[in-house]
């Protein structure tokens, strides 16, 4: 069995290609059964998170929300939340990380697609400079921006994904951007306890670095014949060959 955890705005639908090519027989609409985030589609916002005087996240609530949204996606897979391949794109590569390290999930590997989750000084700081994005009162155009500039995949995904994008409700999807620009995912990876591929096309997420927090991690880049922050739709068939030999390797 193969789960899929979607990035921010996103759906399960998103991941269909890459499940097709890895020879799963999946449908667009449910991607393998996989939940939709908290927020998206039919799944209902978890309760308000503490706002500022403006509305803003507040500080302090951003990997509770991360969190939040884990237990609610393991609650509703519904089938004990052990798939054998759980694969997590963006956002929900984060998510995924979390679940795994919380113990709500128990796949045999897990797959990250570009999710931001570095672990060296300098990405860290240019990430945490990029989370004040989340907090102006036009970040709603700022996000659909800042997704539009890396969407490399062939039609029709680029209108797909920003009008699932925009069809999204701005709570708690604004408190889900500002929580993983803002969390350390140092502690999310040194927690891996099965194999975890990273599929890298934007991120700036390098073996070196994770070599120095885990022995579990694998990272593999795709960017130059999958590029833009949706690689498993610029080239399904690229990113399957990788996790297929992954997989091989790891025994996964």
């Amino acid at each position: 069995m193969i789960r899929v955890l979607h990035g921010i705005g996103g759906r399960p639908g998103h991941l269909a290609p890459l499940l097709d090519a890895l020879g799963r027989r999946s449908t667009e609409d449910a991607a393998d059964a996989s939940p939709v985030l908290i927020g998206h589609g039919d799944a209902a916002p978890a309760a308000p998170a503490p706002t500022g005087d403006a509305g803003e996240p507040a500080a302090g609530a951003d990997h509770d929300w991360i969190l939040a949204a884990a237990r609610d996606w393991a609650a509703r897979a519904g089938d004990g939340a052990g798939p054998d391949l759980l694969i997590g794109h963006s956002t929900g590569g984060v998510i995924a990380l979390s679940a795994l390290a919380e113990g709500l999930v128990r796949p045999r590997g897990l797959v990250v697609i570009d999710s931001n989750v570095p672990v060296d000084a300098a990405a860290l700081a240019a990430r945490a400079d990029k989370a004040r994005l989340a907090t102006a009162p036009d970040w709603r155009e700022r996000l659909r921006a800042s997704l539009a500039r890396d969407l490399v995949a062939p039609e029709p995904w680029p209108a797909r994904i920003l009008a699932d994008l925009d069809a999204t409700a701005d709570h708690p999807m604004r408190a889900l951007w500002s929580a993983v620009l803002t969390a350390d995912p140092r502690p999310l990876w040194a927690a891996a306890s099965v194999p975890v591929l990273y599929v890298r096309s934007t991120r700036q997420v390098h073996q070196a670095d994770l070599d120095k927090l885990t022995d579990r991690a694998r990272v593999v880049d795709v960017s130059a014949h999958a590029g833009g922050h949706w690689p498993h739709l610029a080239d399904p068939a690229g990113v399957a060959r990788a996790i297929r030999d992954w997989r091989a390797e790891t025994g996964v």
